[in-house]
């Protein structure tokens, strides 16, 4: 009778491969693997990087806590700033009132969110910009302690208009449900064309289809493929809203001397922050400089300046001082952006041959 391994046996063969790193606890392991897997490459002990335990180049900076992180800058006459947020998740600004806020001992700067002109100490809510989620800025202040900027805050008077809102993905969906933008949105954003259909106009809450730039623009013809494939896999996912909670909270120490701004910012994309800021307030880009010696996480959520950046930076120009506008951590969940929860309906074809 045929030994059923022997065939195997044939096809395959015994390596003995180094498993390891040179030079501390190299070893060698045996695997079974088949006869035309080529040779391991030997260990070349002359390697200084690629085998080889290395040291991180920040490693000293951080145990020691000599690194600087943007929450840690102190500028000589640095201010705090802070920001009065929506209490509620969709209503209209029905007057403002900043003139106390203004007056009070300690603060040097007060700016009102969305505001087009001048900024005064009374405003009618024609003139504010609607409320759209409850923790969006509304006013921010800049104050020579936190604790005063945090009195500043509560002496504004607001006088709102509660309105209609849903929270839940399948609410927002349904047609007669509050709209998030009683307007059409123009900015098509990434809305278009997958393949099936051209993008569709604003219908309430929703837009689409869209397809995501990294997939680089419909491909083949996907009708074609389906009724060629021999397999068909369908199916219905739902993922949940994922806050990147970075340790360091967002935010930034903007200091504006006569025409240059310099920031300290907790961000992966210097550029960006540069780039906006300088489009933002009318500045070349050489007159924007970005310092980032060290970041406390970013996980995607930390490109551009945000709002506590471009409040910062406007603060700091209205003040004549540097001002420091890093979020708390309410603030830093409310308000520092997510990945938004989904709801996803995958169709899948494929041939038997895997084409």
């Amino acid at each position: 009778m045929a030994n059923p391994n022997h065939k195997k046996a044939l096809n395959t063969k015994k390596l003995k491969l180094p498993f390891g790193i040179p030079g501390h606890n190299l070893t060698e392991i045996e695997r079974e693997v088949s006869v035309d897997e080529p040779s391991a490459l030997p260990v070349n002990e002359k390697l200084r990087v690629v085998g080889q335990r290395t040291t991180r180049v920040d490693a000293l900076q951080k145990v020691t806590g000599a690194a600087k992180y943007s929450a840690d800058i102190q500028l000589p006459g640095m201010l705090y700033g802070k920001f009065l947020r929506s209490p509620y998740p969709h209503a209209r600004i029905k007057s403002l009132d900043v003139s106390a806020a203004r007056k009070y001992p300690g603060v040097y700067a007060v700016i009102v969110q969305g505001v087009e002109g001048e900024q005064k100490d009374t405003f009618s809510g024609e003139k504010l910009p609607v409320l759209r989620y409850a923790g969006q800025p509304i006013a921010a202040v800049a104050a020579e302690s936190m604790n005063i900027a945090k009195e500043a805050v509560r002496l504004i008077k607001a006088e709102y208009e509660p309105m209609p809102f849903v929270v839940e993905l399948d609410e927002a969906r349904k047609p007669n449900a509050p709209l998030v933008y009683e307007e059409v949105i123009e900015d098509k954003g990434n809305a278009g064309d997958v393949g099936v259909k051209a993008a569709e106009e604003q219908k309430g809450n929703l837009r689409g289809p869209t397809t995501s730039s990294f997939v680089g623009g419909p491909r083949g013809d996907m009708e074609k493929g389906f009724a060629e494939a021999e397999v068909i896999i369908e199916h219905e996912y739902r993922t949940q809203v994922q806050t990147h909670c970075c340790l360091e909270t967002h935010g930034l120490v903007a200091d504006w001397k006569s025409d240059m701004l310099t920031v300290y910012a907790s961000t992966q994309g210097t550029k960006d922050v540069r780039d906006e800021l300088a489009e933002l307030f009318g500045l070349p880009t050489s007159k924007v400089r970005v310092i980032t010696e060290f970041m406390g996480g970013g996980f995607g959520s930390k490109f551009g300046p945000g709002h506590a950046g471009v409040a910062a930076t406007w603060l700091s120009k209205l003040s004549g001082q540097p001002v420091k506008l890093m979020l708390d951590r309410e603030e830093e969940q409310i308000s520092a952006g997510n990945r938004p929860n989904s709801h996803q309906f995958l169709k899948v074809g494929a041939k038997k041959d895997g084409t």
